[in-house]
């Protein structure tokens, strides 16, 4: 009598996504940019919120972010949208452009 074992079964590798960075914390405020910006370094503050500098990983530039907290009041809001439509429209080699927006999971 002969007995038969089913075939030996080879365990196909899965290749789930990297988890996600974690997220940075520059004096007190969290910078969560995920992948693509590293070697975040402080650069100031003002009213509403924090410059760093960072390496833009897919255009291998270095980049200022600004991290706003725009939601504090109405008046951060209307000056917010004022900067993001001013440089937007403005290109000057003075004054830096704005190449991306983050936005927060939470919002």
């Amino acid at each position: 009598m002969a007995t038969t074992f089913p075939p030996p079964m080879h365990a196909t590798p899965t290749h789930a996504p990297p988890p996600p960075p974690a997220p940075l914390v520059i004096r007190g405020q969290v910078f969560n940019v995920g992948p693509r910006y590293s070697h975040l370094q402080y650069i100031g503050e003002g009213a509403y919120g924090m410059v760093v500098s960072a390496m833009d990983c897919v255009s291998q530039t270095k980049v200022a972010i600004k991290k706003i907290s725009p939601f504090e009041h109405q008046t951060y809001c209307q000056r917010t949208l004022r900067e993001i439509k001013i440089l937007n429209r403005i290109q000057h080699e003075n004054i830096i452009d704005i190449r991306d927006i983050l936005r927060s999971a939470t919002i």
